[in-house]
């Protein structure tokens, strides 16, 4: 009886061990680091990068973005987005210790929501400057706009986006790694996590302009 249980843990620890090894493929490290990014985990998205840096324009650093858009309403607004977002891997085209991985990625578009939100802050800049003590500083302003947008965020609806985006995959010891990303994909990949609010921002001055 022993013996018989002594094969069986036997049997099973080799398979534990072969199912552990068929797990480094070129997906693996592509679904890693998506759910980085619907999670805005900078040290996980960083680990999946040969060099072991995420690109500055992917940076999900939480407390960096903070300072850059000037508002922790905004950065929560923008997480909760990313993590509604769904991808497909698809398998990886592999020649040698080089891979192509394409993945479809649906993800959250407010677009609609920034740009009501822009026209509803210049009125309200505009209605300020006409009043007595109207100026205010950047901080007072970013707060500002904050509050419009996540009121814009309440009434109007956002919408939804797809795009495909292909990463490149390299080999490094024997586990598969990001390799450095072309501009075309660190764009689509921005998209993606800023949910277009750059695109929309950039919609809006271009159109006045």
């Amino acid at each position: 009886m022993k013996k018989i249980c002594g094969l069986i843990l036997a049997a099973v620890m080799v398979l534990s061990l072969a199912a552990c090894g068929s797990q480094g493929k070129p997906e693996d490290v592509v679904t890693t680091f998506c759910e980085a990014m619907k999670n805005f985990d900078s040290e996980s998205a960083s680990s999946c990068f040969a060099d072991g840096v995420v690109p500055p324009d992917l940076s999900v650093d939480s407390e960096d973005l903070g300072e850059e858009m000037g508002s922790e309403e905004i950065v929560q607004y923008l997480k909760d987005c990313a993590g509604k977002m769904t991808y497909k891997v698809n398998a990886a085209q592999v020649d040698g210790d080089k891979a192509t991985v394409l993945v479809n990625i649906t993800y959250t578009d407010i677009s609609p929501v920034v740009t009501q939100a822009i026209g509803d802050y210049i009125a309200k800049a505009f209605e300020m400057a006409m009043s007595e003590g109207g100026e205010v500083d950047e901080a007072e302003a970013q707060q500002i706009f904050a509050d419009i947008l996540m009121e814009s965020s309440k009434n109007v609806e956002a919408q939804s986006a797809a795009i495909d985006v292909t990463f490149d995959c390299e080999k490094v010891n024997g586990e598969w790694k990001l390799s450095q990303m072309s501009d075309d994909t660190l764009n689509s990949l921005f998209s993606v996590l800023s949910s277009n609010f750059l695109s929309a921002i950039e919609g809006v001055v271009s159109s006045v302009g």
